[in-house]
């Protein structure tokens, strides 16, 4: 009934228990996994997992391109999610998205992380992403940028092929409102790795942040 695409990029501590966190939802029939170009184990540890598809690409092409090339792997699956590679054990938590699509209750279901999370970063691209997706679209969310996601494959047909880069889930947000989509946010115990408050973690957030404006503006 539901296919899962798992982006993942030098997650070698969690790609294998995310996987093996997704297998346990009855639910799900098909674990799409691409590695990005990842310079450490994670490839090895993702088969260890033995998801349904396991593919690499030689060199990190970014989140978007990246799950494009797992779109052919679909099908006519139900229902389609989307699940970070860092989500560890918490992967379960997916289940919580999955009962409201296919309840129909929504078409498209988003986790909201525990308030007492750890965050990276001043939450200024979090910022720019909810006052300018409410801008552009009238609509509200509390977690525009959140990676974990189940929609139905009405929604799918209509998102892809992804937006490069870090685009992925603003444009996921654009066409749910101009198609006047019911999206949910659920409450979920995920968790999953944030970016450090280091020069490194700051030129992410920055590139991030350069992706959602574009996809505002289109």
């Amino acid at each position: 009934m539901v296919t899962v695409l798992v982006p993942a990029y030098n997650e070698q501590n969690n790609i294998k228990q995310t996987i093996i966190g997704l297998k346990s939802i009855s639910e799900v029939k098909k674990i799409c996994v691409i590695d990005d170009g990842s310079k450490d184990s994670t490839y090895d540890q993702a088969k260890m997992a033995s998801p349904d598809v396991l593919i690499s690409n030689s060199k990190n092409l970014g989140k978007g391109s990246a799950l494009n090339r797992l779109i052919k792997y679909v099908s006519e699956s139900e229902l389609v999610a989307l699940a970070d590679g860092d989500l560890g054990n918490s992967s379960r938590e997916l289940k919580k998205l999955i009962v409201p699509v296919k309840s129909g209750k929504c078409e498209m279901a988003i986790a909201s992380f525990p308030s007492g999370a750890k965050k990276g970063g001043l939450g200024i691209t979090q910022q720019v992403a909810r006052k300018g997706l409410k801008l552009t679209t009238g609509m509200s969310l509390l977690f525009p940028l959140s990676g974990q996601r189940v929609m139905t494959h009405n929604v799918f047909s209509l998102s892809t092929p992804f937006a490069k880069g870090f685009g992925v889930e603003m444009a996921l947000n654009k066409t749910a409102a101009k198609n006047e989509f019911i999206v949910l946010e659920v409450e979920t115990n995920m968790t999953h790795n944030y970016t450090k408050n280091d020069f490194k973690g700051y030129l992410h957030r920055g590139r991030q942040c350069c992706s959602i404006i574009r996809q505002l503006v289109r």
